[in-house]
């Protein structure tokens, strides 16, 4: 019935936000003993007085006594969507006299937006003068894409726990949300052109025993990864099976292309699809910058995407950037991907290619053929339910693979 009253709504919301749950209490009597005041023969009159002269000087003492704070944020420039994030805000006391009972509350703004709290405010408590204090906030965003942090409320309710005086604090900090993604179980990187030369057996093993194959550290086994050197000593120690992981060196960059063209591309089927091919996405980038290999293009559909390289964590911005904010488009435009200037873009400067395919046809078998051409190293990944086949020379990968972090990509 609200909706149809926006003026009582905003009204209700002011009340809620400002007077503590006392003071309403405070208002409701002042307003019943009004009514008797006018309606009744009783002597209302001392406890209307009584009532409005404590609000009344509750106000002006709040007011008085409300806290002056200097706010700044840390966040991550990084984060997942769905996953709790921590971000670090801190409170500097400009008066000369300590803040009490002090309270953080968020203004979201978008309805991505989610603080993690126990109660309605976020309780501080006291800052003494000029002093600074540091809290943690915990929050998180539904959906991905870029936001800017929403505004905090940062307020007191002393004395007299009755009002709410608050200071509404901005913040230009903007927050890059990627898809949700889990790690990957394995990826597999084909070596480039520099690894030619270890093509037979013998030379691999004198190349082994060189140290050209890097060692990265142990990880537990898990069903499908293929095993170079088993740890026994930790797995005897653990009870588990550890592997030993090995990098081969110099591979090169590598380009990775992302299919994004459906048919209904507005279908909420569609955008499920879509959204889980994104999180492959981001845990294969994440992979290749755990391999310390740069991502030299990241091509959406028919748009490519330069990643300039300065360090690994930079590239999970660039890439993230762009992950959090594209959309699938129009079967109709997957002819783009023959185009002979478009494959000589998304090949540049990258010796490796990573395809990941929601479909395979004539277009995107000849695309493949096409980048082959450029960058014969490739990874060929075909995305699919789970009930149609993949083609010979696909890596298969189900969308509850994904859902469950159980991709295995070789």
């Amino acid at each position: 019935m609200l909706k149809y009253f926006p003026t009582f709504k905003n009204v209700g919301r002011f009340f809620r936000n400002n007077i503590t749950r006392p003071g309403r209490t405070l208002l409701f009597l002042l307003f019943f003993s009004s009514i008797g005041l006018v309606y009744l023969d009783t002597p209302l009159v001392f406890l209307f007085s009584a009532v409005l002269t404590i609000l009344s000087f509750s106000a002006v003492v709040s007011f008085l006594f409300r806290p002056n704070l200097d706010c700044k944020l840390v966040t991550p420039e990084l984060v997942q969507a769905n996953a709790e994030i921590k971000a670090d805000i801190y409170l500097k006391n400009l008066r000369n006299r300590s803040a009490f009972e002090v309270f953080i509350d968020a203004n979201p703004g978008v309805d991505e937006f989610q603080l993690k709290r126990r109660s309605n405010d976020l309780s501080i408590g006291m800052i003494a003068p000029k002093r600074t204090e540091r809290e943690d906030l915990f929050f998180s965003f539904k959906q991905r894409g870029i936001y800017t942090f929403p505004s905090l409320s940062v307020g007191s309710t002393f004395p007299f726990n009755l009002f709410r005086f608050r200071q509404n604090k901005q913040f230009s900090e903007r927050i890059i949300v990627t898809p949700t993604f889990k790690d990957l179980v394995y990826l597999e990187v084909p070596k480039s052109h520099h690894a030619i030369d270890f093509e037979n057996e013998k030379t691999v093993k004198i190349a082994a025993s060189a140290g050209a194959s890097e060692y990265v550290g142990n990880r537990e086994y898990q069903t499908g990864m293929p095993v170079r050197r088993w740890d026994f000593s930790s797995w005897a120690r653990t009870g588990k099976p550890i592997i030993r992981e090995f990098r081969e060196n110099q591979r090169g960059d590598a380009m990775v292309f992302v299919d994004s063209f459906f048919e209904a591309p507005t279908s909420k089927s569609t955008k499920e699809k879509f959204e889980l091919i994104l999180s492959l996405t981001a845990a294969i980038s994440n992979e290749l910058a755990n391999q310390h290999i740069e991502i030299a293009n990241l091509v959406i559909g028919n748009k490519v995407y330069p990643i300039a390289f300065s360090s690994i964590e930079e590239q999970l911005v660039q890439v993230g950037r762009v992950l959090a904010e594209v959309e699938p488009t129009d079967e109709a435009n997957s002819s783009a991907l023959l185009d002979e200037e478009f494959v000589q873009r998304a090949t540049e400067n990258g010796s490796i290619a990573i395809l990941l395919f929601a479909r395979v046809d004539e277009t995107r078998t000849e695309f493949a053929n096409l980048i082959a051409y450029e960058t014969p190293n490739q990874i060929q990944v075909f995305v699919n339910d789970g009930v149609t086949v993949a083609p010979p020379r696909f890596c298969s990968v189900t969308f509850d693979q994904i859902k469950e972090g159980s991709v295995v990509v070789q």
